[in-house]
């Protein structure tokens, strides 16, 4: 039988979430050419794995979710929820009675909101 230890079983999560922060950062360069064209691929990773540590800490953990939320991060930079032009996000993400999921769907409908009133 095989008996995979804890030490192991870390390495391998820690390994799995740089793949999909690698691919994030892949897919930010192909959605946002111009703001990553003059950013390296080492500068756009530490960046997805601060937003990827900002959505678990906000309670969002889910691989989609995540991406959704890195989408809003690069379209509004790192103050994504906390800076005056997104406390629209911010009031969404400090809320404890939400799962992630509804967080992001929250904020997916406030950011289309403030779309047709011409703030975003």
């Amino acid at each position: 039988m095989l008996t995979i230890r804890k030490e192991q079983m870390q390495l391998l999560k820690r390994h799995m979430a740089n793949q999909f922060a690698n691919r994030l950062v892949r897919q930010w360069r192909a959605s946002y050419p111009e703001a990553t064209k003059s950013r390296s691929d080492a500068a756009l990773l530490d960046d997805m794995k601060k937003a990827m540590q900002d959505a678990e800490s906000r309670g969002i953990t889910g691989q989609v979710q995540i991406q959704r939320y890195a989408g809003f991060v690069m379209e509004y930079g790192a103050s994504f929820g906390s800076s005056p032009t997104t406390g629209w996000a911010g009031a969404v993400l400090e809320r404890s009675d939400l799962a992630g999921s509804e967080k992001m769907a929250a904020i997916e409908e406030a950011y289309l909101h403030e779309r047709r009133a011409g703030h975003g």
